[in-house]
């Protein structure tokens, strides 16, 4: 399951996947209970647009499916990122010290400094 920011989708891992069937999730859709699923999961566990799937204990509706580029190790599921954030916060299920992945942008390299630990850039706040 990957959280989607959907004010800016031309960052992250929607910005280069195809919808083959349904819609892609827009901001109007960002605290709704409506998915993306990757092609291969869906064909694999025949679902398909208007079916429902379990995520975290939330049942949310399939409003499209997305095709990922080759090469890349899609998430199985796209929900929308203020969805994702509250999942296991009211229900049974807990994501917690799930996320491996954050997007971030940045105006120029130059906001971006080394972290000195681990030689690695990050964004100043």
């Amino acid at each position: 399951m990957e959280g989607v920011d959907l004010s800016n989708r031309a960052l992250g891992p929607l910005s280069a996947g195809r919808v083959t069937s349904g819609h892609v999730l827009t901001r109007r859709e960002a605290n709704s209970d409506d998915a993306l699923v990757d092609a291969n999961y869906a064909t694999q566990d025949g679902l398909q647009v208007n079916k429902t799937i379990d995520v975290g204990g939330t049942t949310f509706t399939i409003v499209g499916i997305i095709s990922a580029p080759q090469g890349g190790n899609p998430p199985d599921v796209y929900i929308p990122l203020a969805k994702a954030q509250g999942i296991g916060k009211n229900g049974s299920a807990s994501l917690a010290d799930d996320v491996d992945t954050i997007y971030v942008t940045a105006a120029s390299a130059a906001d971006i400094k080394r972290n000195p630990a681990t030689n690695r850039r990050r964004a100043r706040h």
